[in-house]
């Protein structure tokens, strides 16, 4: 099964909270245990407006993290 990840699972990912961001990853970890990931292409452009974040680092995260851009 293929879980289609929204921009603000990713955001909580990225927060500082570790509660948030641990909880985040947990639910990435099973999905990711259960098939792929992927986001939709306006995803990855609304992670483009949060700052710091820019195409390249985009692009390494989404490499590192086996999530795909449908």
């Amino acid at each position: 099964m293929i879980t289609a990840i929204d921009t603000n699972v990713i955001g909580a990912l990225w927060d500082q909270d570790a509660r948030l961001s641990q909880a985040a990853q947990s639910a990435l970890d099973a999905a990711l245990g259960r098939g792929g990931l992927i986001i939709a292409a306006p995803v990855f452009s609304e992670l483009l407006a949060c700052p710091g974040r820019d195409e390249s680092f985009l692009d390494s995260f989404l490499g590192d993290t086996a999530i795909t851009v449908d």
